[in-house]
């Protein structure tokens, strides 16, 4: 599927900004671009703000296909959420949900598998009203909950009323990371947030990474990475080594960690996205090995 031909929620956007910033204690920094909405203007999106624009501008013209990157990352969680609904995974924890139009893990559900929960978190307030406004838009509101919160500190995650609402803790469940760990550096130890939530689930429960690689063109992400600490945006593109250090405790599925347009590639997402996008990706099973007693789950929405 082709996701930059299908139908931009346009309504839903503006419905979900204009009531955010209608509320004056809504959280937003309007004069400091913002990660989430940086990408959306890359893919086209309409959820930004003149400072968003101005920093994709700024990424575009330093690297010219860091917009395939990004679409690269969408194509590559379709195909993997695709691979998971086929393996009967139903429940999906998304970390950093950002604001993904019609590349979002939300109208991906809606279109592959109405029937999933799901659960999407940013600590961006325009990612998390904007979400919540497609899921409403949507009618999936027994289904599928938004929640603002920061992925650096995952038990306030997992003990949030909206995962113990929606989601069995006691059953499989997907989490998608993709895009985001690359905006967590040392201090934020983001291979102690995957340990945990490796904990916090059961076997059979899996991870999708996606997560920018310095090792082809370490210069380019270098430029890349200081232009977002230029916005007080952390970017901190990894080693192939890293990378894999962040997913200890996790089985890789075939065909392990590679090129986002090379896992399980598909026409025409793959041709669309053949360059050396720089983001690598993987699919990773709980395969059960160092299970620790798993908390109860909350109890879950019916119907």
């Amino acid at each position: 599927m082709d996701l930059r031909r299908v139908g931009s929620p346009r309504v839903a956007a503006v419905l979900a900004l204009d009531a955010l910033m209608s509320d004056g204690d809504s959280g937003v920094e309007i004069s400091r671009p913002a990660a989430a909405r940086v990408y959306d203007h890359l893919v086209g999106g309409l959820h930004t703000f003149e400072v968003d624009r101005q920093l994709g501008a700024r990424l575009v013209a330093a690297v010219p296909d860091v917009s395939r990157m990004v679409w690269a990352d969408a194509y590559f969680l379709a195909r993997a959420v695709r691979e998971l609904i086929a393996a009967g995974i139903g429940q999906f924890l998304e970390l950093g949900c950002g604001i993904g139009g019609v590349a979002s893990l939300h109208h991906l559900l809606c279109r592959e598998a109405g029937w999933a929960r799901s659960v999407h978190v940013d600590a961006d307030p325009v990612a998390v009203a904007h979400t919540r406004e497609q899921i409403h838009t949507a009618g999936r509101g027994r289904r599928a909950a938004a929640l603002h919160a920061d992925i650096r500190h995952p038990q306030d995650i997992l003990d949030a009323p909206e995962v113990q609402g929606m989601l069995d803790l006691g059953e499989p469940v997907a989490i998608i990371a993709t895009g985001v760990l690359h905006h967590l550096d040392a201090l934020d130890r983001p291979s102690a947030v995957l340990a945990e939530l490796h904990d916090a689930t059961v076997a059979g429960s899996y991870l999708v990474v996606s997560h920018l690689c310095s090792d082809s063109r370490p210069r380019e992400m270098a430029t890349l990475a200081g232009l977002h600490a230029d916005a007080s945006i952390w970017l901190v593109p990894r080693t192939r080594r890293d990378i894999e250090g962040l997913l200890a405790g996790w089985d890789l599925l075939p065909p392990g960690l590679v090129s986002a347009p090379d896992w399980h590639p598909e026409e025409p997402d793959s041709a669309a996205c053949s360059a050396d996008s720089c983001l690598l990706a993987a699919v990773a099973r709980h395969s059960g090995a160092n299970q620790r007693p798993k908390p109860r789950g909350g109890s879950i929405k019916r119907g």
